[in-house]
């Protein structure tokens, strides 16, 4: 049988600590095999270049496990499911999962969430990922899966920035002019006071 699989949000864009919406079907009345559960992950692609060298990082930022769909069921138009997805806040990423080309993925610290570019030198992408584990597994089965892109901002800065006057400044009034034309030089200034 086959199994339909839809999945839509509301924006494409999101800032760090902003909670992304996400609206899935899946119809799964014309098979025999039960959709255990839905795994929802937020997957980061990092790209490094230089001259010479090239450097490809994947990282899993967010991941959690939805409840599935029993066989000859199907979750569609208002019975749909909704989920809500909240991005890490700009401070740290706790317990990122690194894979890196030729070694076994591992648990990291990255720090911030990146924002999303395309560069020459530096590309960061981010794809929301949405895969049905199956019931049953054999290698004629395609696990249905759907990656759609999301861009993520700089967000605002953390800290406070506070500007603090020099010591001993103080401001003085700026005289303003204002141009008139006179008959024998061209342009000339007068000077208006104000106050």
């Amino acid at each position: 049988g086959t199994i339909l699989v839809k999945a839509y949000f509301g924006k494409k864009a999101y800032y760090p600590g902003e909670t992304i919406k996400i609206f899935y079907e899946i119809d799964n009345s014309n098979n025999s095999i039960s959709v255990k559960n839905v795994i929802l992950t937020l997957r980061q692609q990092l790209i490094l270049r230089t001259r010479h060298h090239y450097k490809k990082n994947q990282y899993i930022i967010k991941t959690c496990v939805l409840p599935g769909v029993k066989k000859k069921m199907a979750l569609v138009g208002p019975n749909m499911t909704r989920v809500s997805l909240t991005l890490p806040s700009p401070q740290h990423i706790k317990n990122a999962i690194i894979f890196e080309k030729g070694s076994e993925a591992k648990k990291k610290e990255l720090g911030v969430l990146n924002p999303s570019c395309t560069g020459t030198l530096v590309e960061s992408t981010y794809h929301l990922e949405l895969k049905c584990v199956l019931s049953t597994l054999n290698r004629w089965v395609t696990v249905p899966k759907i990656a759609i892109p999301v861009q993520i901002y700089q967000s605002d800065p953390i800290n406070d920035y506070k500007v603090t006057p020099p010591v001993g400044w103080a401001p003085k009034l700026l005289v303003s002019s204002k141009m008139t034309k006179s008959t024998s030089c061209g342009i000339s200034s007068k000077q208006i006071l104000t106050g």
